[in-house]
């Protein structure tokens, strides 16, 4: 039986005014059914851009996921729409576009009951 996720040489960079920054450069990891994984690192060490990049939340331009492989119950992550209604660019016109499809998508907050 295969992994349930499977990251394998995840490489994400980004377009800056001083060039490629290689935020996530060949990252590889597997996570079977029923663990508990905790990802850590130094502050700026590509942690949240990594789960972002196999999330497909990562703003294209200036990011830009360039190589790697992401498996889900043997789907592939990254190379199929997860939002057909989110925008795939940046979009300066509608800053937090993503945000406010991904929020709109959440369960109501469930009130204490008085």
């Amino acid at each position: 039986m295969g992994h349930l996720l499977e990251v394998r040489n995840l490489k994400t960079h980004f377009t800056t005014d001083r060039g490629i920054v290689k935020a996530v450069d060949g990252v590889s990891y597997y996570i079977d059914e029923h663990e508990i994984v905790g990802l850590v690192g130094e502050s700026g060490c590509g942690k949240s851009v990594t789960q972002l990049s196999v999330t497909q939340l990562i703003s294209s331009p200036p990011g830009k996921i360039v190589d790697g492989v992401a498996l889900f119950e043997g789907q592939d992550l990254l190379n199929q729409v997860l939002c057909p209604q989110c925008p795939t660019e940046h979009d300066p016109e509608r800053p937090g576009e993503v945000d406010r499809k991904l929020t709109a998508r959440r369960p109501p907050a469930r009130r204490p009951a008085s």
